[in-house]
């Protein structure tokens, strides 16, 4: 898989910039540059919000609703099963980046 690491930059709970490193395909790429345009502004559950749009999309297409609009560009890739990780990944490390950072009150 490639490699992804996401910064994220809370305010409280509110999102002030996202960004990190990605050294992917250009459907990882696209997705982190997504994540790090959308996700600015937005509250902490805003992102998990984000999270589960995008795995809904990959799952069965479910198109992406809200500030999360844009990741209906990758509805292709839903028939694509074996590019699912590329698109999932940027989001799957923000996940895991926002476990270790844990609740915030604010």
């Amino acid at each position: 898989l490639d490699p992804v690491a996401v910064e994220v930059d809370l305010d409280g709970n509110r999102v002030k910039a996202v960004g990190g490193k990605v050294r992917g395909c250009l459907l990882t790429r696209a997705a982190a540059a997504l994540l790090s345009q959308v996700a600015p502004g937005l509250e902490r559950a805003d992102l998990q919000g984000g999270i589960k749009q995008v795995e809904a999309l990959m799952a069965d297409g479910t198109p992406a609703t809200g500030a999360w609009e844009g990741l209906n560009a990758f509805t292709p890739v839903h028939g694509a099963k074996h590019r699912h990780d590329c698109v999932l990944l940027p989001f799957q490390a923000l996940a895991a980046c926002l476990d270790q950072t844990g609740p915030r009150d604010g």
